[in-house]
């Protein structure tokens, strides 16, 4: 099997209510992939907001795909891998503005080690500086770390710090447990091998639990820096702010319950309990907190307490 550039690339973009992202987004693509074997699929998880229009006229003999309703990112991806054929495929979040790097550094690590199921690359905010998009095994006391803030509270104690590889060398091919999804190439091969990603997970986490699948089936993931994209974060889940959080905690239940069992979820979700009703006493106190803050607070409780929540349109 052969990885050179003449094998050909997919592209996968998914839509939520994402028309201003993908207007900065799509043009570093076509570039990036300029003169290259490459098709692009469009998910659509929320048609009528101009995103098909936009997309249709940019991008000429490019595919979509139309679930009929936000169905989450994990079933979006595999709804465009049934949908395309290349044999790298790119995942990509619409809140990529800039691309540094050609597609052939990343194809040779594939063709070099068959045994390769991802890479990813080097993220940077808008100002240049790194974002931490490498990360290991997730447990439920990293999960409880992360969620409490420990690496910002103590930043020098080196166990707050693993899980997003805070001390790591991101200047540095490394191999690594899991990598940010936003701008992720995946081998088709192995996707087929270990099957698509787990539709449990709405949105977050459905790449981390991929990636840790493939690590325990032999597989290696890839963190390459000869690739850089630039990432301003939020702005493909815009109109959506309120369940960004809450859907990072339902997805972190779910990961947690999956591979480490209910013992453990539940112990993570009493201590998620704890934290969010703390913050929600505390922000009725005066100059303490918000009303905002307390609002969001109790959202995570309920969604903790295992409330049901509508899905966003």
């Amino acid at each position: 099997m052969s990885y050179m550039p003449s094998s050909g690339f997919t592209v996968i973009l998914v839509n939520f209510h994402s028309l201003n992202a993908l207007r900065s987004c799509v043009g570093p693509l076509r570039r990036f992939f300029a003169g290259r074997d490459v098709e692009y699929v469009l998910v659509d998880n929320s048609p009528g907001d101009g995103s098909a229009e936009f997309y249709e006229a940019s991008v000429p003999n490019g595919k979509r795909v139309v679930p009929g309703k936000n169905v989450g990112f994990a079933a979006a991806v595999n709804l465009g891998f049934a949908a395309s054929s290349n044999q790298l495929v790119l995942l990509v979040n619409p809140d990529i503005e800039s691309i540094q790097g050609t597609p052939e550094s990343v194809a040779r690590i594939f063709e070099e080690d068959d045994k390769v199921a991802a890479v990813g690359v080097r993220f940077e905010n808008p100002d240049g500086s790194l974002q931490y998009s490498c990360k290991r095994t997730p447990t439920p006391l990293r999960i409880a770390y992360e969620n409490l803030a420990m690496s910002g509270r103590f930043p020098h104690v080196g166990r707050f710090r693993e899980y997003r590889m805070l001390d790591d060398d991101y200047s540095a091919v490394m191999i690594v447990h899991s990598v940010c999804g936003g701008f992720l190439f995946v081998d088709r091969d192995a996707f087929e091998r270990l099957g698509p990603f787990d539709e449990r997970f709405f949105v977050y986490y459905e790449e981390v639990d991929w990636m840790e699948r493939a690590r325990a089936a032999g597989y290696a993931t890839v963190f390459t820096p000869e690739v850089v994209v630039t990432h301003r974060a939020g702005t493909s889940s815009e109109g959506a702010e309120e369940d960004v959080p809450l859907l990072l905690i339902e997805s972190q239940q779910a990961y947690v319950r999956k591979h480490f069992g209910l013992i453990a979820q539940m112990g993570l979700g009493a201590m998620l309990v704890g934290q969010f009703l703390w913050r929600a006493l505390r922000a009725t106190l005066p100059r303490t907190g918000s009303s905002t803050h307390r609002h969001a607070d109790i959202n995570a409780i309920r969604v903790l307490m295992g409330a049901t929540r509508k899905r966003p349109e």
